[in-house]
């Protein structure tokens, strides 16, 4: 047997590149091939995660907008109608200064009618600056709400990317259990002109079928867990459509200068910003109880507008009568709160407490995860070559068997074993194709921050 030459080589190399990156399918080949961005793109539409993100986003600015409330002007109008009836039957003795029974011919019904308006306008001008401190903490809390959201948003992308390379990769291990079974068929084949030519005992012939047989059992699982990513990855996107669809390989990642890389990650990470952002709400909340025990200090008005007759005519929309009261008020009440304002400050500096220790643990985490992804990004970049390497050889070892085993130089046990590495090595170029790809994803999902492609 000839040595494989440079230019073969280079030929089976792009061979099973292309069989490992050509969009396979399940079903059928006709379908309109799946994309990473389509798929990333329809889960940053339909992610529960991002609407349950969302949603608390929108509950913390509504705290914000509640909060303000309390510092505006506090404004409200009345009017009405009046009338009263009076039947008086006694009176007062002019003399004896008694109560005196009046005569029937004395009893009268008197009626009286008025319009009233008034316009109240109260202003709560101090609160201890209760008030002021209860919103920088809703507005420090909608922050985080805010950062959490974009650490939802590239979770989610990253989690597709992972579930679309998951799919990617059980399709092009199809692919590689189809051409092992394909090989088993032509070592049974081979097995079975051997022996009937007597240069194989028969037992030659029976592991052949039983491998050519468990080839094609590995076919239909390697199908099964094909079509059972293929449902994560729709589950996960939330896509419909042709579960035999190809799916397009994407363009593997370049490589970059990861020093800069673990600097912007660890800066820019939204779980670190909103474990900051909960700290800071935190501590403003105590330093708001610290005012719980300073007076209110309240001003107002009203303006009366009134007119008043023994006639239906007092019922008019143009009172001529108009008094005005001014208010300053000045509350303060230690010992009736006492105890829930301590109360308050005591959970208030719990909650200080906690945030601190959730925001070394977050920084913790996050740089560890930081150094894991990056030297498994690095890892990666050294992966595809080996792994180009290492199917080159394997090919070209199951090439030598098979030649080795049909001139009668070799044995069934070696033709198997060749077949069974060439399927391992080209399981592991089928992995290492997108390692980067799949290292940034995790990079991504660990710290929140973005990696691959900025978030709308």
């Amino acid at each position: 047997m000839s040595p494989m030459t440079p230019h073969r080589t280079a030929a089976t190399l792009v061979a099973l590149a292309a069989l490992l990156s050509a969009p396979s399918s399940l079903r059928a080949q006709d379908a309109a091939p799946l994309t990473l961005e389509r798929a990333v793109a329809s889960a940053l539409e339909g992610s529960p995660e991002i609407q349950r993100a969302r949603a608390a986003g929108l509950l913390e600015r509504a705290s914000v907008t509640e909060s303000f409330a309390p510092m505006l002007p506090r404004l409200s109008l009345s009017t009405g109608l009046n009338r009263s009836d009076v039947l008086q039957r006694t009176a007062t003795d002019p003399v004896t200064g008694g109560i005196v029974q009046l005569p029937d011919s004395l009893v009268e019904r008197r009626y009286t009618f008025g319009t009233a308006a008034v316009v109240s306008v109260d202003w709560t001008v101090f609160a201890g600056g209760r008030n002021l401190a209860a919103a920088s903490v809703a507005r420090a809390r909608a922050r985080a709400a805010g950062h959490e959201l974009g650490a939802a948003r590239v979770k989610a992308a990253a989690e597709a990317t992972l579930a679309y390379l998951d799919a990617l990769e059980a399709d092009a291990l199809v692919q590689v259990r189809r051409a092992q079974e394909a090989h088993a068929r032509e070592l049974e084949r081979t097995a079975q002109a051997r022996f009937e030519t007597g240069d194989v005992p028969e037992i030659d012939l029976l592991q052949a079928r039983l491998a050519a047989s468990e080839a094609n059992l590995a076919v239909i699982e390697a199908e099964g867990d094909a079509r059972a990513r293929r449902l994560a990855l729709y589950e996960r996107t939330g896509m419909e459509g042709d579960l035999g669809a190809p799916l397009q390989a994407p363009e593997p990642l370049a490589a970059v200068d990861t020093a800069g890389l673990r600097a912007r990650m660890s800066a820019a990470s939204p779980v670190l910003a909103g474990a900051a952002a909960e700290r800071q709400a935190a501590a403003r909340a105590v330093r708001a109880g610290r005012l719980g025990l300073l007076p209110t200090v309240t001003v107002g008005m009203d303006r009366v507008w009134s007119e008043w007759g023994q006639t239906r005519e007092a019922f008019t929309m143009e009172p001529r009568n108009a008094q005005a009261y001014y208010r300053l008020s000045l509350a303060w009440s230690p010992l009736e709160r006492s105890g829930q304002l301590w109360a308050e400050r005591q959970r208030a500096a719990a909650a200080l407490l906690a945030a601190d220790a959730d925001g070394r643990a977050a920084r913790r985490t996050i740089e560890r995860e930081v150094e894991v992804g990056l030297e498994r990004w690095v890892r990666a970049g050294g992966v595809g070559e080996r792994a180009a390497l290492n199917l080159a050889l394997a090919e070209r070892q199951r090439e030598q068997a098979e030649e080795r085993y049909r001139v009668g130089l070799g044995t069934l046990t070696d033709r198997l074993n060749a077949n069974a590495l060439w399927a391992e090595a080209a399981r592991q170029a089928a992995l290492a194709r997108h390692a980067r790809l799949r290292a940034a994803a995790e990079l991504e999902r660990a710290t929140g921050a973005a990696v691959m492609r900025p978030m709308p």
